[in-house]
């Protein structure tokens, strides 16, 4: 099974892109037969920002965008969101994707979440 999740919100401020990779993570951890795709476009693109600090007892997008990584997942980022943002320095395993890359995902998965 290969499931999309699409995150548009700022990685901090609210709770939704803490919400949807802790379920990518877990469905990992659940079935290592199921494909995660994250796609980050709008503000989240910078959740994929290298060198995130985060305050003790808080979470980290981007170390849960590399626990999704290291378990086989995919995570790309909207290249234009990205750009707009200054986004450039990336987590290691994360990539620039396309419109096009987002839509080949979109039609191969088996359900595509967003948050």
């Amino acid at each position: 099974m290969k499931i999309l999740f699409l995150l548009n919100d700022a990685p901090y401020g609210s709770d939704k892109n803490y919400n949807a990779l802790r379920t990518a993570i877990q469905l990992q951890k659940q079935d290592q037969n199921i494909k995660i795709w994250v796609y980050l476009m709008s503000d989240s693109v910078t959740g994929a920002l290298s060198g995130q600090k985060e305050k003790t007892g808080q979470y980290n997008i981007g170390e849960m965008l590399t626990i999704i990584i290291k378990n086989g997942g995919e995570v790309r980022l909207c290249t234009s969101c990205a750009e707009t943002r200054g986004v450039s320095s990336l987590i290691p395993g994360a990539n620039l994707g396309t419109l096009a890359d987002l839509t080949k995902w979109i039609v191969e998965s088996d359900k595509a979440l967003t948050f």
